[in-house]
């Protein structure tokens, strides 16, 4: 949705939004003994919310818990509510009541999930050490009513709650006496879940494995078994899918071509959808001599950026003009930086560094990786910058730039990344706040206004006010000169034809939403 709804009487109620995630045909399981097997484009290393770090460890929660609200399938961005919610209504623009479904269990004899439940997994999500707070300002937490209803409390109005906070990373709901039990913190699967599925097993940079919860009573489930294999090259996905080992697989850019031309293997359909996600090489502020903005300012006159997208993404991609996407709020046609070899050595010189000096960066083991990094490393040789090339593995680079990681952050001088987002700016720009120096904002770009806008915009619910703040964000971004924007990447995807994946608008799916529409 493009804000939230402000009427005393706002009601969404299952029979309406939330009846489209259950209209698809319903199978139970006695009528065929049904696996799936889907490819996850990261490792699963941690599977509490408030520990997330990557997409992949979320889909797989989202299979396995209860959410008040979900992002619902199709083209365009949407909310519904989550199989676990009646009804959600706003009372006033900071209160908004919610009713649960009733008798939802929860595995291994917890009870069933009750508002006591919401309470404690909004609001732990919200302690600073969390890593998703960011996307919760202004959330203030939960009154319960009674066990099946409760009232979410913000501060403000909140126009991010059911676009970028709830329905996502921060929202499945944990059991309280699970997580007490435990400890207050899940190292590995949650000892109690309420969704359709179960976690059965799970072995970190290999596989995870979901099979139907013995206490669902809900829709009935579609698969005997779902099968998640962490795999990080996209490349090496395609081959399991063309070998028969993979029904569904997100692919490189460089194989849409191939693909698109009509020469699709048995069975099979393919998708291809642009997206709101984004690519930049960031700069370490605080590490020398990305400290000296002028260096800054000299590497981005020495990437050739349309070079990368076309080697990379095979010319699939736009050019980026800001970490935010075409059609998204915040988003304007700037004029990139165009390459200038000239002024980037000037630069240097002025800076000190006539002679250039070497440096590092650090990138994911993954193709189009590979290739921009190799692109950056001559880009820079011609401006006198001996550059290294640093691979990782997704586990060790997801941890790079967390400080409760280790040392690895200070370490870091040049970093390529590639982010999913949503339809909401505040998904992508929530993250390189100052108080994200230390989590998620690599660059230790510290900038008082940016994060202020961040706040501010949150709790604006006129999208032309809200445009205005995230445009000026993006301009505080640009004038840092830390971030050098790339592409905002399409996706593509390979599945079997016998299968519908209920994609989300950037091809990625909900496992607990994929169907079997026949043999």
């Amino acid at each position: 949705m493009s804000g939230f709804p402000l009427s005393r009487r706002h009601l969404i109620r299952a029979a309406g939004s939330g009846a489209a995630l259950a209209a698809a045909p319903r199978l139970s399981r006695a009528q065929a003994d049904r696996s799936l097997r889907l490819r996850a484009r990261y490792d699963i290393q941690v599977l509490d919310p408030y520990k997330i770090v990557n997409r992949a460890e979320y889909d797989i929660l989202s299979a396995a818990t209860e959410k008040l609200v979900e992002i619902k399938p199709g083209k365009t961005w949407d909310w519904a509510l989550g199989t676990a919610c009646e009804e959600i209504e706003y009372v006033d623009a900071t209160h908004i009541r919610f009713r649960l479904v009733k008798d939802r269990p929860w595995t291994n004899g917890f009870g069933t999930l009750t508002a006591h439940d919401v309470k404690y997994s909004y609001e732990r999500i919200l302690a600073p050490d969390s890593i998703v707070s960011a996307e919760w300002v202004g959330f203030i937490g939960v009154e319960v009513v009674d066990d099946l209803n409760g009232v979410l409390v913000t501060d403000g109005p909140m126009a991010t709650l059911f676009t970028s906070a709830a329905p996502w990373i921060g929202g499945p709901i944990m059991c309280k006496a699970a997580m007490e039990a435990a400890g207050g913190f899940f190292d590995g699967p949650p000892s109690a879940t309420s969704g359709p599925y179960q976690i059965t097993e799970w072995t970190p940079e290999q596989r995870t494995v979901l099979t139907p919860s013995p206490v669902w009573n809900g829709d009935p489930v579609q698969f005997d078994k779902i099968t998640v294999l962490s795999i990080t090259e996209d490349k090496t996905a395609e081959l399991a899918y063309l070998a028969g080992e993979l029904d569904y697989t997100t692919i490189a850019v460089s194989s849409i071509p191939t693909y698109r031309d009509g020469t699709l293997p048995p069975n099979t359909k393919l998708e291809i959808r642009p997206t709101t996600g984004f690519s930049w090489l960031g700069m370490n502020m605080e590490h020398p001599p990305y400290n000296n903005e002028k260096v800054r300012w000299a590497i981005q006159y020495a990437i050739d950026r349309p070079a990368i997208i076309e080697a990379a993404y095979f010319g699939a991609g736009p050019l980026s003009v800001s970490l935010i996407a075409p059609g998204v709020l915040g988003w304007r046609d700037l004029e990139p930086t165009q390459r200038d070899l000239e002024k980037a050595r000037a630069l240097l010189a002025e800076a000190g560094f006539a002679d250039g000096f070497k440096t590092r960066v650090a990138i994911m083991d993954a193709t189009d990786q590979r290739t921009s990094a190799q692109i950056i490393q001559a880009n820079l040789a011609e401006i006198g910058i001996d550059c290294q090339i640093d691979v990782y593995d997704g586990g060790t680079y997801w941890d790079l730039g967390l400080e409760e990681k280790g040392e690895a952050w200070k370490d870091l001088e040049l970093v390529l990344q590639q982010w999913t987002s949503s339809n909401d700016p505040n998904t992508t720009t929530t993250w390189f706040t100052p108080e994200q120096i230390g989590y998620w904002n690599w660059q230790r770009w510290n900038s008082p206004e940016y994060g202020k806008l961040n706040k501010q915009a949150i709790a604006e619910t006129d999208a032309k006010k809200r445009d205005a703040m995230y445009a000026r964000m993006m301009e505080l971004m640009r004038d840092s000169a830390a971030f050098v924007n790339i592409t905002h990447e399409p996706q593509a995807a390979l599945y079997t034809a016998n299968i519908d994946p209920h994609f989300l608008p950037d091809l990625s799916v909900l496992y607990r939403h994929i169907k079997w529409v026949g043999a």
